[in-house]
């Protein structure tokens, strides 16, 4: 039987998501689970209301194909003011179910190979 730390390791190591944001010319755009420490960087930058949260999370999480953050910090400043709202909302709304869906893939796959937990 694994341990939990094994199945939390696990579902963590189950990969990225892809986003295509046709509004955006198809940019793609990657996601990866998120974590204890990304809602943490996000907090210590004091957002000023739960959508400049989210807005910053997105910037903090989202990925080109090779990896490498799509956004910077100082594009917080042009997502606000020159990016269609529910494009945006709906790439948040994505980055959120991301996790979801990786998270079910990996406990699917480990109730199928208990021994594909091991670290």
């Amino acid at each position: 039987m694994a341990r939990a730390i094994d199945k939390v390791r696990a579902a963590y190591n189950a990969g990225k998501r892809q986003l295509v944001i046709p509004e955006f010319d198809n940019l793609e755009l990657w996601f990866g689970r998120l974590t204890t420490a990304d809602m943490q960087a996000v907090l210590a930058r004091e957002p000023k209301d739960s959508y400049e949260q989210d807005l910053m999370l997105l910037v903090h999480k989202a990925q080109d194909a090779e990896g490498k953050p799509a956004f910077q910090m100082g594009d917080l400043h042009y997502l606000k003011i020159e990016a269609d709202y529910v494009v945006l909302r709906r790439a948040i709304a994505f980055m959120y179910d991301a996790t979801m869906l990786v998270e079910k893939e990996a406990i699917k796959q480990i109730d199928q190979d208990p021994s594909s937990a091991s670290a």
